[in-house]
């Protein structure tokens, strides 16, 4: 299980352990809120460079994932602004309930940063 991280692996994992969200790692049922977590982890990947949970070992990723925050996007690069940030921090709460509720809330947030 501690072989790669970037890749689903067959018979243990679906998903990219880098990205998946908390309830996929938990197995519970998964909902739009889940992808939303998982775009928050790539547009946090874009702005800093780095993946937003790390570990040695899968088991850790997968703790961090579940239990852990990541560090402050503008803490990495503080030239990200600071509206964009709390829209990825905002995609990255633990409770699904507290995400952005739809792709589309999120599109609308992320407006003035596209160009």
């Amino acid at each position: 299980m501690d072989e790669d991280f970037h890749l689903s692996q067959k018979g243990l994992l679906i998903g990219t352990p880098n990205f998946m969200s908390p309830e996929q790692v938990d197995g519970s049922t998964l909902t739009p809120a889940s992808d939303l977590f998982s775009l928050g982890s790539v547009l946090y990947t874009l702005c800093t460079g780095e993946l937003p949970f790390q570990a040695e070992t899968m088991s850790g990723l997968l703790h961090a994932v579940a239990d852990k925050n990541p560090t402050s996007i503008r803490g990495l690069n503080p030239n990200i602004p600071e509206g964009l940030a709390d829209v990825i921090e905002k995609m990255h709460e633990k409770d699904p309930q507290r995400r952005i509720p739809t792709a589309a809330a999120v599109a609308q947030l992320l407006k003035p940063w596209c160009k």
